[in-house]
């Protein structure tokens, strides 16, 4: 549903700021104490405080969540591959290139170390068969040879954080063979926005089978 996704890319952006850049925490989020919801009154308390805290420009997390996320930031810290490669970087730093490939365009990488790119992904199952799954379900790899090569940098990692007890976390490079795939395809999804961009006409969906505009599956 709708509001479970809104919760779950909340509690991401909640727990990104919890690793990657703590001292604003408390200036962006707001952990919500109990309320008892079945009453009225307790309803009304909730959404008052709820609707303070949305005016002073802050984000209301739940409990079990905000403790969630301290117990996946804890995790990463205790081990010392994943904690490693988020020292001596910097977190959360946009970047402008005004012709990339004929295009402007804007990164903002999780972090940024001397000759890496580190994402930050909070999963399910941080194993590496559901991992890869996760990474073709979602385009990942577009991604990561995307901002690597906008930021002229040579590799690039994920960093997958399980959201259940014991909250294993597990670090992925990216081969020279999926950054090669992503790049085939941001290529071509820059050129098919150029030609967007020109004609005002929205491309068909491309495919190896496509014959004159049928696609056999």
């Amino acid at each position: 549903s709708q509001l479970k996704e809104s919760e779950a890319l909340l509690v991401g952006s909640a727990f990104h700021t919890m690793v990657l850049e703590p001292h604003l925490f408390d200036e962006e989020f707001f952990v919500m104490p109990k309320f008892d919801r079945r009453t009225k009154s307790g309803k009304q308390k909730a959404h008052a405080l709820e609707s303070e805290m949305i005016a002073q420009g802050k984000k209301c997390i739940t409990q079990p969540n905000f403790d969630m996320i301290v117990a996946m930031k804890n995790a990463i810290a205790n081990n010392p591959v994943c904690s490693g490669i988020l020292t001596g970087g910097e977190p959360e730093v946009s970047f402008y290139v005004e012709d990339f490939h004929g295009i402007k365009v804007r990164v903002r990488p999780d972090y940024l170390g001397k000759d890496y790119v580190v994402d930050l992904k909070s999963c399910q199952d941080a194993s590496p068969k559901s991992f890869l799954g996760d990474i073709y379900k979602y385009g990942w790899k577009i991604q990561a040879a995307f901002y690597a090569d906008v930021l002229g940098m040579d590799k690039f990692y994920f960093l997958a954080s399980e959201k259940k007890s014991p909250y294993a976390c597990q670090v992925y490079l990216m081969s020279e063979k999926s950054m090669d795939e992503g790049r085939a395809q941001y290529l071509q999804a820059i050129e098919l926005w150029k030609e967007y961009l020109e004609t005002g006409i929205p491309s068909v969906y491309h495919h190896p089978t496509l014959e004159d505009g049928i696609i056999t599956l």
